[in-house]
């Protein structure tokens, strides 16, 4: 990555904070002023994000994450620049002995599905900025022997005349797509955790377990947010770390998981909340809350469902299910192995639909 930006020009940018006056950084683009940036501008760096949005999804899939390593790297035009949508495809390709055609896309570019291989879709898949649909995504996939697995994306889009041109390069999916690691909590950027934990992040023991895989990407992002400096608190950013803590606290304790090895590398407050919150499910008047209402206990005391589960001993691990004949997300479609174009072309298409791309579904917009 650094010979291509190097090679193209790009200027290196400072890697911005994770955590900035009481925020999370969800996305590279907050960390840029993009009314401030003129035509000629590029910018190369690697960074970290965290996407509270997961908390509230249960785990579809072994991609699961909330902590997000990246290379991110855009460029600012009067009109259409081919440097990532092209070049670095291309170089990546190069690099890594790649046939072009191996290089599956989501994109309508023409010059995209001239160079590459472009599904066979009617839709595209729409870039948003503050709830405003701006651009659009082109979606990298590797397609190897064992499957089709995602790359990276491109997104372009336009903002006060000028075209801005961003790639998206996480490198956890980057290992598992070209070979080296089976899953992303085996990756670079998170293999130090499942080794704190003393937890096997293969495909296995993430499949057979809901709570381990959310056990790892809680820890992952607990771990990033207490070394940027971000502390439970009564900010945005505060309020979404305790809630890492303590959703990880209850996994944890379903799990019989000793997580003291990490609570030793993190904050002292935050490790408070995790402790303080096992011991508080443990110690709960089970028969006291069961009379409450259940939205009063919840709003009143924090005490959820979930938490009498656990003091009653009844608290339940799932299978983290496979999708069935359809992919509902993309990151569903290494599941289904090895695939010709048409095939994997359905498989996006159900996406389409689910998510209301396709022209005639029921939420398309």
């Amino acid at each position: 990555m650094g010979a291509f930006a190097e090679g193209a020009c790009f200027r290196s940018s400072p890697v911005p904070p994770l955590a900035q006056d009481g925020w999370l950084l969800g996305s590279v683009l907050q960390s840029h002023d993009l009314t401030a940036l003129s035509p000629g501008a590029t910018f190369a760096t690697p960074a970290r994000t965290i996407w509270t949005r997961h908390l509230k999804v249960t785990p579809p899939n072994p991609y699961w994450e909330i902590k997000h390593d990246l290379v991110h790297m855009m460029t600012v035009t009067r009109g259409r620049d081919e440097r990532l949508l092209l070049d670095f495809p291309s170089a990546f390709c190069q690099a890594n002995g790649v046939a072009p055609a191996d290089l599956f896309v989501v994109s309508a570019d023409e010059a995209i599905a001239r160079t590459f291989t472009a599904a066979e879709i009617d839709f595209r898949v729409p870039f948003h900025v503050d709830g405003r649909r701006l651009g659009e995504y082109h979606k990298f996939f590797l397609r190897r022997p064992q499957g089709v697995f995602p790359l990276f994306d491109v997104v372009t889009f336009d903002m006060h005349g000028d075209t801005f041109t961003e790639l998206h390069l996480n490198i956890a999916h980057l290992e598992v797509a070209i070979g080296l690691v089976p899953t992303i909590h085996g990756s670079s950027g998170k293999r130090a955790v499942s080794d704190l934990l003393g937890i096997s992040p293969d495909m296995g023991t993430l499949t057979s377990s809901m709570r381990t895989l959310r056990l790892l990407a809680l820890s992952d992002a607990l771990l990033a947010a207490s070394d940027a400096g971000l502390r439970a608190g009564p900010s945005r950013g505060g309020h979404e770390v305790k809630k890492i803590a303590k959703m990880l606290a209850l996994d944890a304790q379903v799990l019989s998981a000793p997580v003291d090895a990490l609570l030793a590398l993190i904050d002292a407050d935050l490790a408070r909340v995790v402790r303080d919150e096992q011991r508080r499910t443990s110690s709960l008047d089970v028969d006291a809350f069961l009379s409450m209402d259940h939205e009063v206990r919840a709003s009143t005391h924090g005490i959820t469902d979930e938490h009498l589960a656990i003091a009653r001993g009844e608290a339940r691990d799932e299978r983290v299910l496979p999708p069935g004949r359809d992919a509902r997300y993309f990151t569903d479609i290494p599941h289904f192995g090895a695939m010709p174009v048409d095939e994997w072309s359905r498989q996006l298409r159900c996406i389409g639909v689910r998510r209301g791309l396709v022209a005639g579904s029921e939420t398309a917009r």
